[in-house]
């Protein structure tokens, strides 16, 4: 069930009424507020379980491409860096909520610039666009 009641994590994020002001537009009630930030984390969510659990295993021929054109992130080092990240960045979330969701969203913002047009792409039917063609002796 979903509630308003934020003392549970009042001790993390200060003033939790905030983070849900900032989920949604301006002026919106706070039932609408903890919705989109219902509904974001459980999209985020999702995103984590489609790269980590359902491309590796229903999609393994995919995976398998992506590995042979990275082929550094399957060293030992690669995993042992991503774990310390995710400590530090637990640490600083543990002791920072502000501070860790200023540095997640920098280090995580180049996505945007990657998924968003793919979106795009697709809620619009992957329309193709006519180029005009070049003919010969044409001015």
């Amino acid at each position: 069930m979903l509630t308003l009641a934020v003392d549970r994590v009042g001790w993390l994020v200060g003033d939790a009424s905030a983070v849900l002001a900032a989920s949604a537009w301006p002026g919106s009630s706070a039932v609408v507020a903890a919705r989109f930030a219902t509904a974001f984390a459980i999209a985020q969510s999702m995103h984590y379980v489609v790269w980590i659990g359902f491309f590796p295993r229903y999609a393994p021929e995919a995976t398998a491409a992506f590995e042979r054109a990275f082929p550094a992130l399957r060293r030992p080092w690669f995993a042992v860096g991503v774990t310390v990240l995710a400590v530090a960045m637990t640490a600083l979330f543990l002791t920072s909520w502000a501070d860790g969701r200023t540095v997640y969203g920098l280090v995580t913002a180049y996505h945007v610039y990657l998924e968003f047009p793919l979106l795009v792409f697709l809620a619009f039917g992957g329309a193709v666009v006519a180029r005009p063609r070049a003919t010969v002796g044409a001015t």
